[in-house]
Parts: C-alpha cells; sequence; structure tokens
C-alpha cells in the first residue's frame, strides 16, 4: 500500500516500493531491512538476471526496486549518538556494589575493566 500523496508546498517524494514494505513490515512488528541487506540483495538480484535459465524471467531493472529513497538513504547513513554514563556514575555505581562474596567481587571487577 503505497503512502497517500501530499499536497501543497512540502511534498514528498513518493516512496519506493522497498521502502514502502519496510515501513509496512514495521508497522506490522517485522524485522526492517537495513540499507545494506538492501543493497547486497540488490546486487543479487543483477547478478542473478544474467544467469543462464533467469535471463527470461528477471530483467536487470527488477533490481530497482531494492532502491531506497533518498530519505531512507540519510537516515540509515545517520550517525547515532549513544548515550554513556559519566565516569562519576561509574564510580558511583562502584562504591554502591556489594562485596560480599566472590561473584560480587568478580562483578565489580567486570565494571571496573568495562571502564578501561
Amino acid at each position: 500500500m503505497a503512502a497517500p500523496a501530499k499536497k501543497g508546498k512540502h511534498a514528498s517524494a513518493p516512496r519506493t516500493a522497498a521502502a514502502t514494505s519496510a515501513a509496512a513490515g514495521a508497522e506490522a512488528g517485522l524485522p526492517v531491512l537495513s540499507a545494506g541487506r538492501l543493497s547486497a540483495l540488490r546486487a543479487f538480484f543483477i547478478w542473478l538476471a544474467g544467469q543462464p535459465g533467469y535471463k527470461s524471467r528477471l530483467r536487470y531493472a527488477d533490481a530497482d526496486y531494492f532502491n531506497l529513497a533518498e530519505t531512507e538513504v540519510r537516515i540509515a547513513k545517520a550517525v547515532r549518538i549513544k548515550p554513556f554514563p559519566t565516569l562519576e556514575q561509574i564510580h558511583h555505581v562502584l562504591t554502591t556494589m556489594p562485596t560480599g562474596t566472590d561473584l560480587e567481587r568478580r562483578n565489580r571487577a567486570l565494571i571496573a575493566f568495562a571502564i578501561l
């Protein structure tokens, strides 16, 4: 199902079939294909279109189905900053962790080692 076209000055570009199906899959709780997987799938279909027995069934243009729109490419390649705890927060965790048993000391040592 294609996204409805917006009217007006800021109308977005039409979505590709792959992007539309990916959005539908995300809404249904299914895993969404990443840009890298779509690129690999597109390369496979280009290769397959040139193989004997498939030349009459597939065209090279069929691989264009797996192209993402520019906006989806930008979203896929965006750098996302992951939040991480400050050294003060880690120090607080280490000081409040129990050290009564060997397992508790091991857990504390693992967190301390992760700081390095």
